[in-house]
């Protein structure tokens, strides 16, 4: 593969590129040596110098080559890079995420359940459902800075407020409702840990969202 500061959208016709530039060359310097012999008496010779056209002889050789690179290198769609800048002021988001117990509950009717169970399927508990919330609204932020506070029995913080949108969701995906001890819902500890998550933020703009199947 070749890499350059100017981007190309296909690397192999750029390959390519290269590759016939270097065969070019080589036909070149090999053309630089070529004498076209036939007989003649030699002394009608005597002080002739050569036409244009025989200067020319080979013009159309590489008017060919030519052609063949600048299809090539059109081929390989050079792309003209732009730079935009925005001053754009996201706002600072905490989401505290209820871990308990209760969200391993399935919320589904016996009969739906027999069915799913029929059709060798399990259904999502309130903690796979809730993650998939989550996860959709990480990827829908652009500017905002996201951090995740966990609760059971405890609070814990799952990470800060960053950007870092794809270590987020990584850290999302690894989760599982048995990382803490589920034996109690600590919601006042998980709401004071989110609103001190914010009281150092200096964003204009902050949101505190909660997550939970609780009625607390």
């Amino acid at each position: 593969m070749i890499y350059l500061d100017f981007p190309f959208q296909y690397q192999l016709a750029l390959a390519g590129f290269a590759l016939l530039s270097i065969l070019m060359i080589i036909k070149a310097w090999r053309k630089r040596f070529e004498i076209a012999t036939f007989a003649f008496p030699a002394k009608r010779l005597k002080g002739l110098k050569g036409g244009w056209r025989s200067k020319l002889v080979h013009f159309p050789f590489f008017l060919r080559v030519f052609a063949v690179l600048a299809f090539l290198l059109a081929l390989a769609r050079p792309q003209l890079p732009q730079e935009e800048s925005a001053s754009v002021e996201g706002i600072d988001i905490v989401v505290a995420f209820d871990l308990s117990g209760s969200m391993a509950t399935v919320d589904i009717s016996d009969e739906a359940l027999i069915k799913l169970h029929n059709q060798g399927k399990e259904p999502p508990d309130r903690f796979q459902i809730a993650t998939k919330v989550v996860r959709e609204f990480i990827e829908s932020r652009k500017y905002d800075r996201v951090s995740l506070v966990v609760f059971g029995k405890e609070s814990f913080l799952q990470f800060p407020l960053t950007l870092d949108y794809g270590v987020m969701l990584k850290i999302l995906d690894e989760m599982k409702l048995v990382d803490i001890d589920g034996n109690g819902t600590a919601i006042g500890n998980a709401l004071a840990m989110s609103l001190s998550r914010l009281k150092e933020s200096e964003a204009k703009t902050k949101l505190m969202i909660l997550m939970k199947d609780g009625e607390d």
